[in-house]
């Protein structure tokens, strides 16, 4: 059912994406390099439905970010709505997205590692 609330929600879901991938790249800690030294690899954030949803790329040592739906990500975050990705992303509380993952609000598939390290790079980039 579309809500006045999801249309308002969804285009904060890809503000929200495009603000991660900002702080993402101005980061400059000893820690975030490390990383970034990762093997390559895509991680897609999207709504179930794929109307929805944006794609980090690592490529030699090189993070980037493009709207829309990667045709072969290594990793996705498929989350049933925008808002409840927007509500949740936005909060940046780890036990908030294990809630949201206990109540089937979203679904992961791919290396689990790829996962982890983008919950890293979050929390060294992202200001609270």
């Amino acid at each position: 059912m579309i809500t006045f609330k999801n249309i308002i929600l969804a285009p904060k879901f890809s503000i929200l994406l495009l603000t991660m991938y900002y702080f993402l790249k101005r980061s400059h800690s000893k820690r975030m390099k490390e990383l970034l030294s990762e093997t390559d690899f895509v991680l897609q954030i999207r709504t179930e439905k794929g109307n929805r949803g944006g794609y980090f790329s690592l490529k030699d040592r090189n993070l980037s970010f493009d709207f829309g739906i990667h045709p072969s990500p290594d990793f996705s975050q498929i989350w049933k709505t925008s808002q409840d990705a927007y509500i949740t992303l936005s909060k940046r509380n780890e036990t908030e997205i294990l809630r949201a993952y206990e109540a089937g609000k979203y679904r992961m598939n791919g290396s689990f590692l790829i996962g982890l390290w983008f919950a890293e790079v979050t929390k060294i980039s992202i200001p609270r």
